[in-house]
């Protein structure tokens, strides 16, 4: 790498499995289970070593988050931005009973925000408008701060399926994004950016 080029590395971790089963964990403030907290230690042992810390602003992640910047001597900054979509009257509800129920006061049902999300909006949720903005915008300033040493997200699915799909050039439009990645509890995705004099180039890296 020439002096030309600057380089960083994002490590994109998920949070670890939830205390409530079977339930759109969106702006609810979960905890997570003993596996949990296990499954993001044993996540971070594989990492290298890291410079600092994003993390959302939710318990499923901010507490581990905290921890692993206290023993660790590491930066950390927490934000609204990097939290999961906010599902509005569904947030926090069993999917069982969205099935079942979630049509029956606003007119759209769980089924039609999966099969397209941009024309159905969660009841006195978030628009994907304003979810893809916030995050676009943490995104768009994470890349103008180019810094030395590798750095960490603990965040949510939706958060780092959408930054996948940003740094893959995908139509973000498209009704099937939220089916194109899998990012399952813990699960880690590398992003390397490259900068050269005019722009950043981001990779990810398998």
């Amino acid at each position: 790498m020439t002096e030309h080029f600057k380089k960083q590395s994002l490590f994109c971790l998920r949070h670890g499995q939830l205390e409530q089963q079977h339930v759109l964990a969106g702006h609810t403030d979960f905890l997570l289970s003993k596996y949990g907290h296990k499954q993001l230690n044993d996540a971070v042992i594989t990492l290298p070593d890291i410079a600092r810390i994003y993390s959302s602003s939710l318990s499923r992640c901010s507490l581990f988050a905290e921890q692993l910047s206290l023993q660790n001597n590491i930066p950390l900054t927490v934000t609204d931005s990097l939290k999961e979509m906010n599902f509005g009257d569904w947030d926090g509800k069993n999917f069982d009973t969205l099935w079942e129920k979630s049509s029956a006061s606003s007119g759209v049902s769980i089924g039609d925000f999966w099969q397209n999300p941009w024309l159905n909006s969660p009841p006195n949720g978030e628009t994907m408008v304003q979810f893809t903005a916030r995050i676009d915008c943490w995104w768009h300033n994470f890349l103008q701060q180019p810094q030395q040493g590798n750095s960490l997200l603990i965040s949510h699915a939706g958060v780092i399926k959408h930054l996948l799909a940003r740094v893959t050039k995908l139509n973000i439009n498209q009704s099937e994004l939220l089916n194109v990645f899998n990012v399952g509890y813990a699960g880690i995705v590398r992003i390397d950016i490259t900068y050269d004099e005019q722009q950043s180039w981001p990779t990810i890296v398998f």
